[in-house]
């Protein structure tokens, strides 16, 4: 598979808004609209698996480590979202060493990024073979999945994936095969591991605010009354207080936390009354700024009210001030390169939230293994606080946790 570049590593301007216009047919409303039977059966699947654990303390299941099963899910959808693909990693752990690979090899991209010239260098070779070796076979992976879809007789009507709809669109020239198969394959890596994280995040924080779960279960359980119903995204929309929850995840522990650095162009820049030449790299780290006490007040406290417009005097925001919140939000970045899969992420993400809260209730394993994800007093700072999701930054988030049980609601499902 030739190297091209793709949307996040195109630097010709033209070429990128040209690629992005093409890209953007695979998520537009109607392509989103064909996708949520996917990203239903996928979290129902998930759930599915949680209703078959074994009921142990009182109903309670086992901890779970809800990261893993995060990573699973968003692999799962997002291959069959991308590429109309099974992976079935919540399923069948035999599948899961795909997951192995694309964290050895992030590793080694986190590394290279700001250090470009040392890529294929020997110090790349001797520092980072086993990431080198997972690459070639996460590639493998993918070659042998285009191979597959090559051969499939493509309808005209029937567009049910990402990569059917580039291959049916056109803008100017479109994108070659080869262009497409490196979108698709960044839109994988990218989209399953960002979603896993800020579900796992979202799970961590309710876990930890009792007040803040309750409030957000019961808008769930009464906003539907069947898991049918959930499925849509007009309906999922309807939950403001499960998205505030996602959005305040998201903040505290953005699944992309280093500065997305862009560099200067001709005739330079000022940036805080400092004078920047042509050629350099400049950045705002997005975990930084979503701790700024300008735009967040209180900044390591968990509080999803910050999101929503209403009266004060009910713990709510004002406009200006969720205004302000907006202004600094920067997970999907901003501009013309924002995350042009910032809708499906939520979309997935508010699905998954909104089913396991209708299905089931959940708390924070007993003893020391309830307290893996979060920071430990006395630890290094930045790693001290316990109600802080913790993240390790390799391009995107690596995380731990956090241990969760379950138990099953009375419903029809149940």
């Amino acid at each position: 598979m030739a190297r091209v570049p793709n949307t996040l590593t195109q630097l010709d301007k033209t070429l990128h808004a040209q690629q992005r216009r093409v890209l953007a047919h695979g998520f537009t409303d109607r392509a989103l609209g064909t996708y949520e039977k996917i990203i239903y059966s996928h979290c129902l699947n998930l759930c599915t698996k949680i209703q078959d654990l074994d009921a142990q303390d009182m109903g309670w299941t086992a901890a779970q480590n809800m990261s893993e099963w995060c990573n699973y899910l968003g692999f799962d959808m997002m291959l069959e979202i991308i590429y109309d693909a099974k992976s079935e990693m919540v399923n069948k752990p035999d599948n899961r060493q795909l997951l192995d690979m694309i964290a050895i090899s992030n590793i080694r991209v986190g590394t290279i990024a700001p250090l470009y010239k040392y890529k294929g260098s020997f110090f790349d070779f001797l520092v980072f073979r086993s990431a080198i070796k997972a690459r070639y076979k996460f590639i493998g992976f993918i070659k042998n999945l285009l191979g597959e879809k090559s051969k499939e007789v493509r309808s005209p009507t029937k567009r049910t994936s990402v990569y059917d709809i580039l291959m049916s669109a056109r803008d100017g020239e479109g994108l070659t095969p080869t262009e497409i198969a490196a979108e698709s394959t960044n839109l994988i890596v990218a989209g399953f591991d960002t979603t896993a994280t800020s579900i796992s995040a979202c799970f961590f924080y309710l876990s930890r605010y009792p007040a803040v779960y309750e409030k957000a279960s019961q808008e769930v359980r009464t906003q539907f009354s069947s898991i049918r119903d959930i499925g849509s995204k007009a309906a999922i929309n309807r939950c403001t207080y499960l998205r505030a929850c996602l959005t305040e995840s998201i903040r505290m522990s953005p699944a992309i936390s280093a500065a997305p650095t862009r560099e200067v162009e001709a005739g330079g820049i000022m940036v805080d009354g400092y004078s920047l030449p042509p050629g350099c790299d400049v950045g705002t780290g997005i975990y930084a700024i979503h701790h700024n006490r300008r735009y967040y007040p209180d900044p390591f406290t968990f509080r999803p009210e910050r999101w929503i417009v209403g009266d004060v005097a009910d713990g709510l925001s004002c406009s200006a001030d969720v205004d302000t919140a907006y202004s600094a939000f920067m997970a999907f970045g901003k501009g013309s390169r924002t995350c042009i899969g910032r809708p499906l992420a939520m979309q997935e993400s508010m699905t998954c939230m909104a089913m396991i809260l209708y299905l089931f209730d959940f708390r924070k394993a007993k003893g020391d293994t309830g307290n893996i994800g979060g920071g430990v007093v006395g630890a290094e700072f930045g790693r001290h606080r316990p109600f802080e999701y913790q993240l390790t930054d390799h391009i995107t988030a690596v995380c731990d946790g956090p241990m969760l049980q379950f138990h099953k609601r009375n419903t029809e499902e149940n």
